[in-house]
């Protein structure tokens, strides 16, 4: 049924149950609507138990349970005023019907967790060390000529005095002990020790000094290119 049919009052009032029977000139049309109504009737596709205990629970809490189920049967079953109603109530039954889905599938998605950001470590400010200026050192060989002994070492003021000093070696038969060592530009005071215990100043020394304890020690002065001789 596409058209909506029109009847006067007293034929409306026959079809919604109340009021006597239509005239005479109206029963042709009374009657071909009854029949539309019947097809109409046999079309419709019946509505699921899920959609209904569905609609009924949306509508909880508003209404009672009988005007509730009153609502309900109003919207899926025909009634016999118009078409246009019938196809609002399935418009409307589509809706909530979409409407359950929609929220029953939301209920089963997992929505995304914020994950924290990983902090950046901070890092110092770059620590500027002072500017170190290395002494300036040369390199000075220092030898003694004494065939008989059996061993020499070298002890100033470069190395603390430290004893048993620092050891010479021997250069074949010549009787001649050496050794080489940076030192830095300055002045320095030294000495050699023999056989562990003879201190001896060094005779080709450009100085001797008295170190206050009856002892002579040599001295040199060492510049950027090497020993400065007096």
């Amino acid at each position: 049924m596409t058209d909506a049919m029109e009847f006067n009052e007293s034929t409306q009032h026959h079809l919604d149950g109340a009021g006597t029977p239509p005239a005479a000139a109206d029963r042709a049309d009374v009657d071909r609507y009854r029949e539309a109504l019947a097809a109409y009737r046999e079309a419709l596709t019946p509505v699921s138990t899920a959609v209904d205990d569905g609609v009924m629970a949306a509508l909880a809490g508003r209404h009672s349970p009988a005007r509730r189920r009153a609502y309900w049967h109003w919207f899926v079953e025909p009634h016999a005023v118009s078409v246009r109603p019938a196809v609002a109530a399935a418009a409307i039954v589509l809706f909530a019907t979409g409407l359950l889905a929609t929220r029953a599938w939301l209920a089963t998605r997992a929505l995304p967790v914020a994950q924290p950001i990983a902090a950046v470590p901070t890092l110092p400010p770059p620590i500027h060390a002072p500017d170190i200026v290395l002494p300036e050192a040369v390199l000075v060989r220092f030898e003694l000529h004494d065939p008989k002994a059996t061993r020499v070492a070298l002890a100033g003021s470069f190395n603390g005095w430290a004893s048993p000093g620092i050891p010479l070696v021997k250069g074949g038969a010549t009787g001649s002990w050496s050794v080489t060592l940076p030192l830095p530009v300055g002045e320095h005071q030294y000495g050699f020790i023999v056989n562990g215990k003879s201190w001896t100043p060094d005779p080709s020394a450009p100085a001797q000094v008295d170190d206050g304890f009856g002892r002579t020690n040599s001295v040199i002065v060492v510049g950027p290119r090497g020993v400065i001789n007096p």
